[in-house]
C-alpha cells in the first residue's frame, strides 16, 4: 500500500461522544492524502464500538486498542504504526478548520521545514453551550532557521504566547522523529507534551509559523476544572530540569534570563493551581514547599523581559522563599482569573 503523506493520531479514551466530531472534520479535509489513526486508551465506555464504526465508512481509518496507559502511550503506540512523511497529533475533543492539513503541509514542504506551528481558536464551555472564538491565536507568518534562533524563538514563545507549548497546532517531520528514537515519556502525566517538541526541537533547523488559527481548542469557563497530575511537583521538576536541558550548560545572557522567566510564570500558574484546589490547607502548603527544588534564578535588569515580567518575577521569588504567602497570591489570582473570565464570556 503506498505511504500517505501525513499520519494523523489521536489517542481516544471515554470520548464516544466526541470522538465523531474531528473524524468527520478530517475525512471531509480539502487535503485527502492521509492516514488517521485512532489509539483507543483502554476506554471503558462505548468508545472503541464507536471506532470500529468509524472504519467501516473510511479505510483510512486505522484503529489501535491498548490497555489504559494514558495518552502519551497511545500516542507511542501510534507512532510505532504511521507511515506518512508528517505527523501531527490532535486530541479527541476538538475540532479543525476544513482546509488545516492543506495548509500545514504546505507550510512545511513549501520551505523543507523540520516543522510547522499554526494558530488556534479557543472555545470556551458555558453551561451548555459553546462560546466559539472566545480567545484567537494568529501569529505573524515567520521563517525561522537555525538552532540558535530557533531556541531563542522556543524559550521566548512559552513564556510569553504558548505558541510553542502545545503539540496539537504543529506538524513534524516522521523521519527526524523515528532516526533519533523519539517518543513521548509515559512516566509523565503532566508536561510531556512540552518535553517531546523540546527534543524534537534538538534535530530541528527550520522552523515555520502560520498565522492562520486552524484549530478550535475546547476549554472550560470553570477555572477551578484541571486535572490533579498538574499539581504533581515531580511534573513540574521534570518540565524545569527540561528546558535547563534545552538551553544548555553555556547559554547566553539572554537565553538564561528568558529560560528564568519561563520558570517563575511557571510557578505562579502553580500557585493558582494549588489554591484554587479542593486540597486541605496542610497539603497545599506542602505541594507548595515540594515544588521548591525547581532551580530558579532572578534577572536584575529588564533588559531582555519587560517591566511587567520584571514585577511578576519579584512577586514569585517572595512566594517561593514563604509558602504561605504563595498561597495566599494563588488564591487571589485565582480569583481573579475567573472573574475576568466570566466578565469576557457576558460579553461574549
Amino acid at each position: 500500500m503506498k505511504s500517505p503523506e501525513i499520519s494523523i493520531i489521536i489517542p481516544v479514551y471515554n470520548a464516544s461522544g466526541t470522538i465523531g466530531t474531528i473524524v468527520r472534520g478530517i475525512t471531509s479535509q480539502t487535503f485527502q492524502n492521509f492516514e488517521l489513526i485512532l489509539v483507543d486508551d483502554g476506554s471503558t465506555d462505548s468508545t472503541l464500538k464507536v471506532l470500529r464504526g468509524l472504519t467501516t465508512k473510511d479505510k483510512r481509518i486505522v484503529i489501535r486498542s491498548i490497555k489504559n496507559g494514558g495518552p502519551s502511550a497511545a500516542r507511542n503506540s501510534g507512532l510505532a504504526k504511521a507511515r506518512g512523511k508528517y505527523v501531527i497529533f490532535f486530541d479527541a475533543d476538538d475540532s479543525i478548520t476544513p482546509n488545516l492539513l492543506q495548509v500545514m503541509h504546505s507550510a512545511i514542504s513549501k520551505r523543507n521545514s523540520d516543522i510547522a506551528v499554526a494558530g488556534w481558536n479557543v472555545n470556551v464551555k458555558r453551561n451548555q453551550s459553546i462560546v466559539k472564538h472566545y480567545k484567537i491565536i494568529n501569529p505573524p507568518t515567520r521563517f525561522i532557521t537555525g538552532k540558535n534562533s530557533i531556541n531563542r524563538f522556543m524559550i521566548k514563545s512559552i513564556g510569553d504566547d504558548g505558541l510553542m507549548y502545545n503539540l496539537w497546532n504543529k506538524i513534524y517531520r516522521l523521519d527526524i522523529i523515528n532516526q533519533n528514537n523519539l517518543r513521548f515519556r509515559e512516566d509523565l502525566r503532566f508536561g510531556e507534551d512540552l518535553v517531546f517538541i523540546l527534543h524534537y526541537l534538538k534535530y530541528s533547523s527550520k522552523l515555520q509559523i502560520i498565522s492562520d488559527a486552524l484549530y478550535d481548542y475546547q476549554a472550560d469557563s470553570d477555572s477551578s476544572i484541571f486535572k490533579l497530575s498538574a499539581l504533581e511537583p515531580k511534573y513540574r521538576i521534570v518540565n524545569a530540569d527540561e528546558l535547563d536541558k534545552f538551553i544548555g550548560k553555556t547559554p547566553t545572557r539572554e537565553t538564561l534570563e528568558l529560560a528564568n522567566w519561563v520558570k517563575w510564570r511557571w510557578l505562579l500558574s502553580y500557585y493558582r493551581l494549588v489554591a484554587g484546589s479542593d486540597l486541605t490547607y496542610q497539603r497545599k502548603i506542602q505541594l507548595i514547599k515540594d515544588n521548591q527544588s525547581v532551580n530558579t534564578q532572578t534577572s536584575n535588569s529588564t533588559k531582555y523581559i519587560d517591566k511587567k515580567r520584571f514585577s511578576l518575577q519579584l512577586v514569585a521569588s517572595v512566594c517561593y522563599r514563604h509558602p504561605t504567602i504563595a498561597l495566599v497570591f494563588g488564591k487571589l489570582f485565582h480569583y481573579t482569573k475567573i472573574l475576568i473570565m466570566k466578565f469576557r464570556l457576558i460579553k461574549a
